[in-house]
């Protein structure tokens, strides 16, 4: 397998504060939510250089190896290639901003980057046929301002945190049309002997 070396660069906004951009850094109007930033007092460390392995498919997305902000202290989070979680996703990239003295940080997450209309209702991707289980709890949810309802009796569902390979990765909020008798359940996270193991979101009927 051919491997392509590559250096990430890290881009900062200066000229701005940090919260000018909570409300339009991410998030289309209709589509989803923008990622509110979490503020801290450090910046992150250099990017590290990665190596990028050849795509298991053309549909797989490479996600660029990241700092991230998780339980008060800088995580490295390695490049990899991911699928996306459903139709209609894109994946933003996470964030530092800096803002005088403190910095902000904003998660790298898949977005829904299809408008949603009336008459299209949300179908999650069916679970897997065996139940998954993972070594490590999901990080905090991340605050995600929603955005105006597209339409009359659009349907908010939540955000939530996937597992892929080695880590969790955040899959934001985003409207959808609703579903005639049934209530939206999101996905959660159940602890068990085995693990961590996630209850993907479905529609319940009422």
């Amino acid at each position: 397998m051919r491997l392509r070396t590559v250096v990430l660069s890290l881009s900062l906004a200066t000229a701005l504060p940090v919260a000018a951009h909570a409300q339009t850094a991410y998030g289309r109007p209709g589509y989803g939510s923008p990622v509110a930033p979490v503020q801290v007092q450090m910046g992150p460390p250099p990017l590290r250089t990665e190596a990028v392995p050849g795509a298991p498919s053309p549909q797989h997305k490479w996600i660029a190896g990241q700092w991230a902000w998780r339980d008060n202290h800088q995580e490295w989070i390695g490049g990899h290639w991911a699928l996306p979680p459903g139709p209609g996703y894109a994946w933003e990239a996470a964030r530092w901003d800096r803002d005088g003295e403190k910095w902000g940080f904003r998660e790298g997450h898949w977005r829904m980057d299809t408008a949603p209309t009336p008459k299209v209702v949300y179908q999650p991707a069916p679970p897997p046929p065996q139940p998954v289980y993972v070594p490590a709890a999901p990080p905090q949810p991340v605050v995600e301002v929603r955005s105006p309802a597209p339409f009359p009796g659009a349907v908010w569902l939540d955000g939530y945190w996937t597992w892929h390979g080695a880590n969790h990765m955040w899959v934001g909020g985003h409207w959808s049309a609703p579903r005639a008798d049934h209530d939206w359940r999101a996905p959660r996270w159940q602890h068990e002997d085995r693990g961590w193991r996630m209850e993907p979101g479905r529609w319940d009927h009422r």
